[in-house]
């Protein structure tokens, strides 16, 4: 009997990362032929649409990724050294390893972050890699120690739209 020459882990792994270089392929048609690499929350949990215009604001390509798919934005960030990150909720911690696990494998750093939402426990604290980063809080957030901006009375779902409106005003 012949044994398949994948393993369905292994055929995952290929799907994703096929996927992720099929998605940056048409990166000529955006001003500065940058990604921004953008990581769900639990669950999913992401507003698309929110993240897609932030991008398109910013001039860069946008990539939405799981919050467990590190590896998959790791090589991307192999491929296409000028790079941004955003997180979400649990997609904010994602970040962070990612930041840690470029900085240990010398890799560049992000040009910058912004973190959406993450919880009062998570470290979003961004100093020691001399990176420029925002974070937004809402109430899940309450108690947090690094800088960043607290938000009341937004439900946590809404977040990104809110602070798309005020990066927005900020722009102009």
């Amino acid at each position: 009997m012949l044994r398949p020459f994948y393993s369905l882990r292994q055929f995952c792994k290929m799907k994703k990362l096929l996927i992720a270089l099929t998605l940056l392929c048409p990166l000529e048609t955006y001003a500065n032929d940058c990604v921004i690499i953008g990581f769900r929350g639990l669950k999913g949990q992401f507003d698309q649409e929110a993240f897609e215009k932030y991008a398109q604001m910013r001039g860069l390509y946008p990539i939405a990724l799981e919050h467990t798919d590190l590896d998959l934005a790791m090589s991307i960030i192999e491929e296409e050294r000028c790079y941004h990150l955003y997180g979400f909720s649990k997609g904010a911690e994602t970040v962070m390893k990612m930041v840690r696990k470029a900085y240990d494998k010398l890799y560049p750093s992000p040009i910058d972050v912004i973190t959406i939402g993450a919880y009062k426990s998570a470290n979003v604290d961004f100093r020691p890699y001399n990176i420029r980063f925002k974070n937004y809080y809402d109430k899940s957030g309450e108690g947090q120690k690094t800088p960043g901006t607290y938000v009341a009375g937004i439900p946590h779902m809404k977040m990104q739209q809110y602070v798309l409106e005020k990066e927005s005003e900020m722009k102009k």
